[in-house]
């Protein structure tokens, strides 16, 4: 009976620790909004840019998902099989890291991309500019983090398209709501 009021007042205790640092802790806030995108850059898929070939892995992937209502999902990959298998998992629905928003200027051949990133304490952002080279393929050149002194990281890495015709729902409950 003690063991079991001593293990319900840790648990008390452990949950409000764990509620003050998530009061402490806030995410960083968004700047880019969602808004629907309509031009021609493809949605119908994922980008990718190959980072490393690790010796236990494979190649080391970072992809970008993005969707016409102006939510785009990023992480890191190691090979196409599992990544594309796991799209019909409600994969990441349930993790707010990676998750963001993009914007094309189609005229100006520019996009802005900003999503969260893990952090110490709350949820970091991340602005990615890049420079869109035609409907499937984007050369980021820029990244900014929010939770870095002097935090701007100069960037060439291009992203070719990949299509696949399922890909997991945009729904999120990280995403701002509309």
């Amino acid at each position: 009976m003690n063991l079991n009021k001593y293990l319900l007042g840790l648990m008390i205790i452990f949950s409000a620790i764990i509620s003050s640092c998530k009061k402490a802790c806030p995410d960083d806030p968004m700047p880019l909004k969602p808004t629907t995108y309509t031009g021609t850059f493809r949605t119908d898929g994922y980008y990718y840019h190959f980072v490393e070939d690790n010796e236990w892995d494979g190649p080391i992937y970072k992809t970008y998902i993005f969707y016409r209502n102006g939510i785009m999902h990023t992480i890191s990959m190691s090979g196409f099989d599992q990544f594309e298998a796991d799209f019909n998992t409600g994969w990441r629905q349930q993790s707010k890291y990676g998750w963001g928003a993009y914007f094309i200027n189609d005229s100006a051949q520019h996009m802005v991309i900003n999503n969260w990133r893990p952090s110490q304490c709350g949820q970091a952002n991340t602005l990615t500019r890049c420079t869109v080279i035609d409907d499937t393929t984007f050369i980021a050149i820029l990244s900014i983090d929010s939770r870095i002194e002097n935090g701007k990281y100069t960037l060439n890495d291009t992203f070719h398209f990949r299509q696949h015709n399922t890909k997991p729902d945009s729904s999120n409950k990280y995403i701002w709501p509309r």
